[in-house]
């Protein structure tokens, strides 16, 4: 439930990732990426996969997805297209 006196949903401080999920998340997923895949589809599947631990973390807590994670997955998701 919304608690309208309570003022905006969220304060530009919250939308922040918590550091350790990122970094284990990011860690997980680029040690998987690097073992199974060539080299510059790994670094771009690690960047979009540690974009999307950020994205659902965040979004989990706050209910908010923020622009910066939204439009760095959408050009990490195109760039082993380019490689």
């Amino acid at each position: 439930m919304i608690d309208i006196e309570a003022g905006a949903a969220g304060s530009e401080d919250d939308v922040y990732p918590n550091p350790a999920i990122l970094i284990g998340g990011g860690g997980a997923i680029g040690l998987i990426s690097m073992l199974s895949l060539p080299w510059p589809v790994a670094v771009a599947s690690t960047v979009l996969g540690t974009l999307m631990v950020a994205g659902a973390e965040i979004d989990a807590r706050e209910y908010l997805l923020p622009d910066l994670v939204t439009w760095g997955a959408v050009i990490a998701a195109f760039l082993p297209r380019r490689c």
